[in-house]
């Protein structure tokens, strides 16, 4: 039997009562939460939304006490989650250094761009900028066309060899310059600092988790179901409908005829409010409206695949690659009663 959390999940104390790392060094040997090691960025460090006042948390999890079925105490797992790394995964991490390394091409590029482009301005002049309205036209053109030297060649075969060498240049730095324009705005964009752990971090807690129901006296580990997690997100038991408007950007869900969202939210941050999966169905389901899409009532029962992924598929096989030296292997049990306290 399931038995959702009760109430406010007290964030300060899985903060304050938690191992925490810091540097590589344990701080404090605790319950629930597990910083980050050190990572790059400085003062830019990442900050979740679930812990507010606390960067750089690597990966955290929810935990409380229940009873099995046949008496055993277990250390019970509501949730395992790196806020991190699935921003990391999302939008990419952010090197130590990467937007300095970037504005210094950016300025490389401009000045090889500075000192071949006015020459070949010059020389596409006399050739009638190409049919274009002037030589930077011209430029821009061929760049955009990616033409290749060879073809240059051929199409504008009445270009001396000698000016044609100064309008590749040109097209060359031109390609360049714009290629590190766009990696310094992609440097510059909402990356996480670089942090360990990028595919271990599940083992990382469960270890600690082992570690701690073993230095506390419980009879084991136990955690929910993937369907226990999709049922505990499942947006059906929220809201009666949700609406999205293409057009101005403003999602909207209801619930009993009153709205319990109305903002103003960007196409690409609905998974970020409504899950990869739902948002995905919505798009799939217009209302009639121009730029308007709508789900509601079942449609809303949407989504948990990546739920049933991690927690009975990764979860299970990362316990037992871990317990295997001890002769243990993860199996299922039955909770028949509240978590205690």
């Amino acid at each position: 039997m399931y038995f959702p959390l009760r109430g406010k999940v007290d964030y300060d104390r899985y903060i304050t009562d938690t191992p925490f790392i810091q540097n590589g060094e344990n701080q404090s040997l605790a319950e629930a939460k597990l910083g980050a090691a050190e990572v790059a960025g400085g003062s830019q460090a990442f900050k979740s939304s679930h812990w507010q006042g606390h960067p750089n948390v690597l990966a955290h999890t929810r935990v409380d006490d229940r009873t099995d079925s046949r008496g055993r105490k277990l250390l019970f797992v509501e949730e395992i989650q790196s806020d991190l790394h699935q921003a990391g995964k999302k939008g990419g991490y952010r090197q130590r250094g990467e937007p300095e390394a970037a504005r210094q091409a950016l300025r490389d590029a401009t000045a090889a761009a500075t000192a071949v482009l006015p020459p070949a301005y010059s020389v596409l002049g006399e050739y009638g900028n190409l049919g274009y309205h002037n030589g930077w036209d011209a430029i821009a053109a061929l760049v955009d066309s990616g033409v290749s030297e060879e073809q240059l060649t051929r199409d504008y075969d009445n270009i001396t060899p000698g000016h044609m060498r100064e309008v590749w240049q040109a097209v060359e730095a031109q390609r360049q310059l714009e290629r590190a324009d766009q990696t310094l705005a992609d440097a510059k964009k909402a990356k996480v600092p670089d942090a360990p752990f990028k595919a271990a971090w599940p083992e990382l807690v469960i270890k600690r988790l082992l570690r701690y129901a073993a230095e506390h006296g419980y009879d084991g580990l136990a955690w929910t179901t993937g369907d226990q997690q999709a049922e505990r997100y499942d947006l059906s038991h929220h809201v009666d409908r949700i609406e999205y408007d293409d057009g101005d950007g403003r999602l909207t869900a209801t619930r009993g005829g009153h709205d319990v969202v109305s903002e103003q939210v960007r196409r690409e941050d609905l998974p970020d409010y409504l899950g990869r999966d739902v948002t995905t169905e919505l798009f799939k389901n217009p209302s009639g409206s121009r730029d308007v899409y709508l789900l509601e009532g079942d449609q809303l029962r949407v989504g948990g695949a990546g739920m049933r992924g991690f927690y009975d598929d990764i979860l299970p096989k990362v316990v037992n690659k871990y317990v295997k030296q001890w002769g243990a292997k993860a199996g299922t049990t039955h909770i028949s009663q509240a978590p205690s306290g």
